[in-house]
């Protein structure tokens, strides 16, 4: 049996993203991702059981890139209100300069037979930051009582797409009225 390069599993990982961006997650093929790194398709499976491995690692290296930069944003004492919009102001900075892992997060968290569900990893893991912040504040009053999933819908959606916005206009566009937008629909009005 031969034996696994790891540089040749980052590229394999690598290739799986691109053809992820380029057709989507549900048209990954270990074909396509073989002949990106210019090994037989054979070969991916001495690095992969199969593609729902292959899924699940290139999923895993996108969280690898998001996980540091909320644990130092998100690693201190201060008060639910201001973490959550440090949390948000945080999730849109890193929208805007890799929008690309996102989308693949999302991808494979929204395939029919994501390999998310048949590991037992939480299909939210990458929110647990997240909905962890918005528990809490749901909790102590600083959010209002609705679904959790409710607010991160709210955030995540609404700061992808102001990235998208940013990233394809040439004007200089802040990104404070949409925060306090995102605030006025999550925050809970007593307390405010």
């Amino acid at each position: 049996m031969r034996k696994k390069d790891d540089q040749k599993t980052e590229q394999i990982i690598e290739a799986a993203s691109q053809v992820i961006l380029s057709n989507g997650a549900a048209a990954l093929s270990t074909t396509q991702v073989a002949k990106k790194v210019g090994i037989s398709q054979s070969n991916i499976y001495i690095y992969f059981k199969n593609k729902n491995d292959l899924l699940f690692h290139v999923y895993l290296a996108q969280l690898a890139v998001l996980r540091p930069i909320f644990d130092d944003a998100l690693n201190s004492n201060l008060n639910t209100a201001t973490l959550l919009q440090r949390y948000i102001t945080t999730l849109y900075q890193f929208a805007l300069n890799h929008d690309d892992r996102l989308t693949i997060i999302d991808q494979i968290k929204h395939l029919a037979n994501s390999p998310l569900k048949n590991t037992g990893e939480d299909p939210d893991n990458d929110r647990q930051y997240a909905r962890q912040l918005i528990m809490r504040g749901i909790n102590d009053g600083t959010l209002r009582n609705v679904d959790p999933s409710i607010h991160l819908s709210i955030v995540f959606n609404t700061v992808r797409k102001q990235a998208s916005i940013v990233r394809n206009s040439s004007d200089d566009i802040s990104f404070e009225p949409v925060l306090d937008m995102i605030w006025s629909a999550i925050s809970n009005p007593k307390t405010d």
